[in-house]
């Protein structure tokens, strides 16, 4: 059990640093340079110190500005939950392998695909109850800022629900409920980062209505495809998966009447 337990906070770790570097070029616009601290593993989940801080921190001949990072999903759980290797998958993922790797076969249906309902709080209601605990960070080590790093694999932030509204609707929602962290980073499924949320600079004015109120954004898993092998795209990832989810598309629950 210890190996399992231990196999999965590796995981969960590296996952944790892929995010941290992606979220690289906007932490560097906020706070400039910066290091890794090296020894926050939890509590919040990273920490950097600033190596050129920012007049707002003060002039320190010793002890740098830490700022603790606390790195989230914003995908629901059901989505979570299909999506992510399971136990049961095992069998079927690696028949699908070594179909590719052994008999150069590429998939005609994708591995897996599943819908999810795009709503006007479809972040916030992800990252909500991270509220929580924000005060136990605080007293937990002495951080000068506490930001939020969340990120989708269904939402990028090319995608129209996203950058037309979407990302407004975060923001005033976020202010609209004095959420506590100092800023709310987004890393998109496409692997950019934006900051969402900024406490000192909170939206006051609610924004237009949502345009695109339950769009249905898809995830497909193409699984391994082999090298030098024709494949269609258009017509697999049109197929219905290999491991077909529970319900085609994902909601966190009654759809919320339009704002």
């Amino acid at each position: 059990m210890a190996k399992v337990s231990n196999t999965k906070k590796k995981k969960q770790e590296e996952d944790e640093h892929r995010i941290l570097v992606l979220a690289a070029a906007i932490l560097k616009k906020i706070y400039k340079e910066y290091v890794i601290d090296e020894k926050q593993k939890d509590k919040p989940d990273k920490a950097i110190f600033l190596l050129k801080p920012p007049a707002r921190f003060g002039k320190r001949k010793i002890n740098p500005p830490k700022i603790g990072i606390e790195i989230t999903t914003a995908d629901p759980s059901g989505y979570l939950s299909y999506i992510n290797e399971r136990k049961s998958d095992k069998e079927i993922i690696q028949a699908q392998r070594e179909q590719a790797l052994e008999k150069g076969i590429a998939p005609d249906k994708p591995l897996k695909k599943v819908g999810n309902l795009i709503f006007h709080d479809w972040i916030y209601e992800g990252i909500k109850d991270k509220a929580k605990k924000y005060l136990g960070y605080t007293t937990a080590g002495n951080f000068d800022e506490l930001i939020l790093l969340c990120h989708s694999d269904v939402i990028s932030i090319t995608n129209k629900e996203f950058y037309d509204g979407l990302n407004d609707w975060t923001d005033y929602l976020l202010s609209k409920n004095n959420y506590p962290f100092d800023k709310v980073l987004f890393v998109g499924a496409d692997n950019k980062t934006i900051q969402i949320y900024n406490k000192t600079k909170k939206r006051i004015i609610e924004p237009d209505p949502y345009s695109y109120q339950g769009n249905v954004i898809t995830t497909t898993q193409f699984g391994m495809i082999p090298v030098g092998v024709t494949w269609n795209f258009k017509e697999t990832a049109n197929a219905d998966p290999i491991i077909e989810p529970q319900t085609p598309i994902v909601d966190r629950g009654e759809p919320p009447s339009s704002p």
